[in-house]
C-alpha cells in the first residue's frame, strides 16, 4: 500500500478527473468505491470473507471511509437523513483544516459509507438522488484509514475538493504514514533498548548541570565553554567588518556602486515586465494549475520557469497558441545576449557614428 505510486494509480484523484459536480460522483461510484471496496478475487470469484480487503489485495480498510461537506447555506431541516444534519467537531472528533484557498472547520455534513460494497453504494445513491453536493458546497473531504499488516503500517487518506466561488473545483489528495506498534520485532527491541539508554544518558547529563547551577550560580555561566562560544562568535562577526579592506572586495563593492543608477533602472522594468507576465498568467491559469493558484505562487512559478523549469507538457498541449506563445515569452524575458552578439552590435553602432561623421 504504502508505496504512494501504487496506490494513487488505484484511486487517481486530479482536476483531470474531478472539475465538477458530475465527475465526482463518477469518481466516486467508479474509482473510489471499486478500490476500498474489494468484491472479486483474481480469478473473479466473489469474495466473502468480511477482512474488507481493498483492491490492492494486501491492505485492510478500518472502519469506515467518511464524506464530510462544509457549505455556506445549511440543508433544510425537514430531509431526515443524517447526512443532511450538521455535526459539530467535538461530536466527530474533527479539526481544523488548512486547505489551499481557504480554512475548514473540523465539523460539517457527514456521510459514513459502512464497511461493505453494498452499504456504500446504497449511501452514494441516496446522496445523489438528494442533491447532496450542490451550488452551495465549499469543501468535501474523503477520510479513509487502511493498515498494511505486511509492513504494520497505518494510513491516513485524506481526498479534499475545494468548490471555488469561480464555479471550478481544486482536489488534492493528502496521505500520513506512521506505525502504532514500533517495537514489533526482536530488532526494534533493540532500537528500544537503544533509546532508553539515551534517555538515561540525557537525564542524567541534565541532572548533573543543574546541580552545578545551583551551587555556583551565577559562577556557572562565567566558566561556562558555551558562553564564551556565543562571545567568541559575536566578535567575529564584527572582525568581519575587516573585510572591506580586501581589493576584491573593495572593487566589488565599488562595482555595484558606479552600477547602482542602471540597475535600478533595469530592475524598474524587470518587475514591470515581470509582473504584468504574473498578473496574465494568474488569471489565464488560476483555474486550471495547481502552481498558479495564488499570485504569490504565480509569482514563484514563473521566476523558476525563467531559472529553466518548464510548465507540463500535457497542458501545454491543451492551451491556445497566443496563450503558450506567452509562457515561451516569460522563458525569455530575462535572457541576455551572449558577448559575441553585445560586441557585434556596439560595433556597428560606432561603424555608424563613423559613417556620420565623415558625411558631415
Amino acid at each position: 500500500m504504502f508505496n504512494l505510486g501504487s496506490f494513487l494509480r488505484l484511486i487517481p484523484f486530479s482536476s483531470d478527473q474531478v472539475n465538477s459536480i458530475h465527475q465526482f460522483w463518477n469518481w466516486t461510484q467508479n474509482a473510489l468505491l471499486n478500490s476500498l471496496y474489494y468484491t472479486d478475487w483474481y480469478n473473479s470469484d466473489v469474495f466473502t470473507d468480511s477482512s474488507s480487503l481493498i483492491q490492492d489485495k494486501q491492505t485492510l480498510l478500518v472502519g469506515s471511509a467518511r464524506l464530510r461537506q462544509l457549505r455556506t447555506i445549511p440543508y433544510p431541516t425537514d430531509i431526515p437523513d443524517s447526512s443532511f444534519s450538521y455535526s459539530q467537531s467535538s461530536d466527530i472528533d474533527g479539526y481544523p483544516y488548512w486547505g489551499i484557498f481557504s480554512t475548514y472547520g473540523g465539523g460539517g455534513y457527514v456521510a459514513d459509507l459502512g464497511t461493505t460494497m453494498t452499504d456504500a453504494s446504497a449511501v452514494i445513491d441516496t446522496l445523489m438522488e438528494n442533491n447532496w453536493v450542490d451550488n452551495n458546497t465549499r469543501a468535501i473531504f474523503i477520510e479513509v484509514n487502511l493498515y498494511n499488516p505486511n509492513n504494520n503500517l497505518f494510513g491516513i487518506c485524506l481526498y479534499v475538493l475545494e468548490f471555488l466561488q469561480t464555479g471550478g473545483i481544486e482536489p488534492f489528495e493528502r496521505f500520513f504514514i506512521f506505525r502504532l506498534d514500533r517495537y514489533s520485532n526482536g530488532f526494534m527491541y533493540f532500537v528500544m533498548a537503544i533509546e532508553l539508554i539515551t534517555m538515561a544518558f540525557v537525564i542524567f547529563y541534565t541532572v548533573t548541570e543543574v546541580k552545578k547551577i545551583r551551587k555556583l550560580k551565577k559562577d556557572y555561566f562565567k566558566c561556562c565553554g558555551y558562553f564564551i562560544g556565543i562571545l567568541a562568535f559575536m566578535e567575529t562577526l564584527r572582525f568581519l567588518r575587516l573585510l572591506r579592506f580586501n581589493k576584491k572586495v573593495s572593487l566589488f563593492t565599488s562595482t555595484m556602486m558606479s552600477v547602482a543608477k542602471p540597475l535600478l533602472s533595469f530592475g524598474v522594468v524587470f518587475m514591470s515586465g515581470y509582473l504584468a507576465f504574473s498578473t496574465t498568467a494568474y488569471f489565464f491559469f488560476n483555474t486550471y494549475m495547481f502552481d498558479f493558484r495564488t499570485f504569490v505562487s504565480t509569482l514563484e512559478t514563473l521566476l523558476s520557469m525563467m531559472l529553466g523549469k518548464t510548465p507540463d507538457q500535457e497542458l501545454c498541449d491543451e492551451l491556445d497558441g497566443k496563450v503558450q506563445s506567452m509562457i515561451e515569452r516569460c522563458n525569455t524575458l530575462a535572457e541576455f545576449p551572449e558577448d559575441e552578439d553585445l560586441e557585434n552590435e556596439i560595433q556597428e553602432v560606432k561603424t555608424k557614428k563613423k559613417k556620420k561623421i565623415i558625411v558631415a
